[in-house]
């Protein structure tokens, strides 16, 4: 560890090895910077002024809102992954966050359980659809045993004759339209 012109704390292993080098500086626009590489010249991650962050971009307020985490650059070419990772007797998820007690902690969001194979969507603080592991997919029902599972009422446009709102896959000339209410 030693202290670098600049501003930096730099972390080094070795002797004097570009690629095993890591420094903790301040800039200019007031961001704390974590960057790796010869000569540090690599940013990695960025905790702007605001208290943005920026993982991968420079620009951790480049996105809409007053509090934002940006992973990615967005470069043409350059896939972004990111892995949730939890035991296989809990689940991993993403949730949207209204205040920081209570069921406001997940307003909304998408977590996968793991003891069950299932990816499960939330809004307002309550399940709303799963893809279990058969790849069914239930909306606002549980433990469907079809492809589609829906409970309530479902709504489709008017169609036409040449253009039904529902078509059978086996039966392509056959499909369910509605000319006039209350007929199929």
């Amino acid at each position: 560890v030693k202290w670098c012109k600049g501003g930096a704390v730099a972390f080094t292993r070795g002797t004097n090895s570009a690629t095993k080098q890591w420094a903790i500086r301040t800039s200019d626009d007031e961001a704390l910077r974590f960057e790796y590489g010869s000569s540090f010249g690599s940013e990695a991650l960025r905790l702007d002024s605001s208290g943005n962050v920026g993982i991968g971009n420079a620009v951790a307020s480049s996105m809409i809102g007053t509090s934002s985490m940006t992973i990615g650059t967005g470069a043409s070419g350059e896939s972004a992954v990111h892995t949730v990772y939890s035991n296989s007797d809990t689940y991993g998820a993403l949730y949207f966050a209204d205040a920081t007690s209570g069921a406001a902690r997940y307003q909304g969001g998408i977590d996968y359980l793991h003891s069950a194979d299932a990816l499960r969507f939330y809004s307002a603080a309550a399940q709303r659809m799963t893809i279990d592991s058969s790849g069914n997919v239930d909306i606002g029902a549980t433990g469907g045993s079809t492809k589609l599972s829906v409970a309530g009422a479902v709504g489709t446009q008017n169609g036409t004759a040449a253009s039904p709102t529902h078509t059978f896959y086996s039966d392509l000339n056959t499909g369910m339209f509605r000319a006039a209410a209350d007929t199929l």
